[in-house]
């Protein structure tokens, strides 16, 4: 599954306006996921990641799911992806 399916996923969600999903790497782990959400009202975070476990594996459900106001991008609407990596370490 890639990120963008994952990202798929999260916009099932109503309350998501934005998503972005990135890997981080940690010592002793494989790649874990790490969801950066704009919601509608970041209230909703535990029960988007209720919503994530009945829709995704296990293993795909994102490690931190972390709300924010904006997802970072370029004038041409591309997702600053190293931006995030540096937030979700």
């Amino acid at each position: 599954m890639t990120p963008r399916e994952i990202e798929d996923v999260f916009y099932e969600y109503a309350e998501v306006l934005d998503v972005a999903v990135v890997g981080i790497n940690e010592p002793l782990a494989t790649e874990n996921a790490v969801a950066f959400v704009v919601l509608k009202d970041k209230a909703y975070v535990e029960k988007l990641l209720e919503f994530c476990r009945t829709k995704l594996p296990p293993r795909y459900i994102p490690k931190k799911i972390i709300p924010v106001d904006f997802i970072p991008k370029t004038k041409t609407g591309k997702v600053l992806f190293g931006e995030l990596k540096e937030k979700a370490i």
